[in-house]
Parts: structure tokens; sequence; C-alpha cells
């Protein structure tokens, strides 16, 4: 696929997903981001550059939901000219105010040279008092084998957060997470969030430190940057 036709058909997929809502469905949401740095699990996947989002999410009452996002991947475009999500779940509502949301996603790097497609599994649940836990597996995690050479190996991924409100608007994010490789030749590592967001009516911005520990080359924590606007 080309990089034009790659992007006609991401455009158009991230589109098409925002369109769904108005005819059946009962929540439908977009936004436009900003990010100073595209930062997953304790790595960059834009080389320390700026990226743009466009993230877009439909939700049923009765609990269906399906969701989509496009993102640049930096300036160089070493990874890829820009990562394509697609996904889709169900969730409900347990009682004393647990809420829970089982999800499937694909990843698609766009462009030549980016990693290669995959897909994850995830089990999130919410709690009241703010607090959310997420656990993640991919069964097929592109990266080097044990036994040398590329292939495809398992990846697992724990995450709990917590995000009081400390005024009108204002919230405090934190975070701590660990992934593992089981079958890939990749060092497992943990990672860490301290963050203060802020929103009010569509537009939102956050400022977050990010902290990553373990085995494997050092990273230095690093602050990130996002703007947010609700479309």
């Amino acid at each position: 696929m080309t990089v034009s036709r790659a992007w006609r058909f991401a455009t158009a997929a991230a589109l098409l997903l925002a369109g769904v809502g108005p005819v059946q469905a009962d929540t439908v949401e977009a936004a436009l981001g900003f990010q100073s740095d595209k930062l997953r699990r304790g790595f960059s996947d834009s080389n320390g550059d700026p990226v743009l989002s466009l993230d877009a999410r439909w939700r049923a009452d009765a609990g269906w939901l399906a969701q989509g996002g496009l993102s640049t991947l930096g300036r160089e475009r070493r990874r890829g000219d820009a990562e394509l999500t697609l996904g889709g779940g169900y969730g409900g509502v347990f009682d004393a105010g647990w809420a829970w949301q089982l999800t499937a996603t694909h990843y698609r790097v766009l462009g030549s040279g980016g990693r290669l497609p995959y897909h994850e599994l995830a089990l999130a649940l919410d709690a009241p008092g703010r607090v959310d836990l997420l656990l993640a597996a991919s069964p097929d995690y592109p990266g080097q084998l044990y036994s040398g050479g590329s292939g495809r190996g398992g990846m697992q991924i724990a995450e709990v957060g917590w995000h009081p409100r400390l005024a009108p608007g204002w919230v405090l994010d934190l975070g701590i997470g660990q992934v593992r490789y089981p079958q890939l030749a990749f060092t497992g590592h943990g990672y860490g969030s301290v963050g203060l967001s802020w929103r009010s009516g569509r537009f939102g911005a956050s400022a977050t430190r990010v902290f990553r520990g373990g085995p494997g080359p050092a990273v230095d924590p690093r602050l990130v940057w996002a703007l947010s606007w609700q479309l």
C-alpha cells in the first residue's frame, strides 16, 4: 500500500467511524489532539517528536462500543507515516458503581518502515473514587525471538491509575504499570506517570511526567504536554 493510499484509507476509516453515530448510536465522541511526544508504556513511538491525532468513539446504551484513531509518528517518519487503531468491545456497570469494559484493538502502522500490525485484548475496570485498572495482552506482538530473527510473541500489560479531582475542571493523574514479553527477547519493564489535567467545555490540557524503570537502556524522565478539542 502506497503512502497516499494509506492516508486515504486511514482518513476514510476515521471519518466513517466518527459518522456512524447519528443514525443508530446513543453516544458519539470525537476529538482532535496534540502531544509533545507520543509516549506509550514508557517508550516514545515518535522518537521524541510532537504528534497530531484524531480519535472517535461510539457507544450504545446496550453496552456495545466501537473506537478508532489516527496519529502521526514524528517528522522523520522512521517508524512509518501514521498509526491507525480500530477496535470494538462491550462494557457494563456492576453494583456499587464499578464499571467494566472488554475491548479488542487492531494496531497498524501506515507507510513503510513501521512495526508490523498486531492485536490487543484488554479488560478495564473503573472503580468509585476515580481508580482504574487495566489488564491487557497481545497474542501476536512483533519482535525479536530468543532463537534469533524476527517473529511474534506475547505481550502482557498491567496498569493501575488514580485520578482525584482537585478543583472544578482540575484532576490529578497518577499511574503505574508493568509490561512483560514472555516469548520475545525484549526486557520487561515498569513505568509510571504523574500529571495534572484541566478541562473547560470542549477544550482540555495536561502536563504529565513519565518515568520508566527496570533493566534495559536508561530512559530519562520526560514531561509530555497534551491539548485536546472535542468535536
